[in-house]
């Protein structure tokens, strides 16, 4: 009985997870509305994927996909970019977002990689 709650249980938190993640239409309407608080949620969702990306990286050096420069970058800039990278690829925005953002931000602030990293 036990195990069969917890199937159940696994099972519905599963979907709860799938239907709740956000989609690439839906951030992108965050992203340009002109409602403060849609743009808050934009950013905050952008600044979690960025916080889950270090966040892995500094477990292992080699999960490191992008490297914002710690000065210069606002995050309006950060927002657009992601907002732009969305417009420009509106195949996939059906989807959950989080790869795209990752993918995004890699592509205009990727990681330089050393002599040593590349010999690995």
């Amino acid at each position: 009985m036990i195990i069969v709650r917890l199937v159940v249980f696994t099972s519905l938190l599963i979907s709860w997870s799938i239907s709740s993640a956000l989609t690439g239409n839906e951030l992108l309407s965050y992203c340009e509305s002109e409602d403060v608080s849609n743009e808050a949620a934009c950013l905050s969702y952008i600044e979690g994927v960025i916080d889950t990306e270090a966040t892995l990286s500094q477990i292992h050096s080699r999960l490191s996909h992008m490297c914002i420069p710690a000065r210069g970058v606002t995050k309006g800039q950060v927002m657009r970019i992601v907002a732009k990278f969305l417009k420009d690829n509106p195949e996939g925005l059906h989807h959950a977002v989080s790869t795209d953002v990752l993918l995004s931000l890699s592509i205009v602030f990727p990681c330089e990689v050393t002599r040593d990293e590349s010999n690995n």
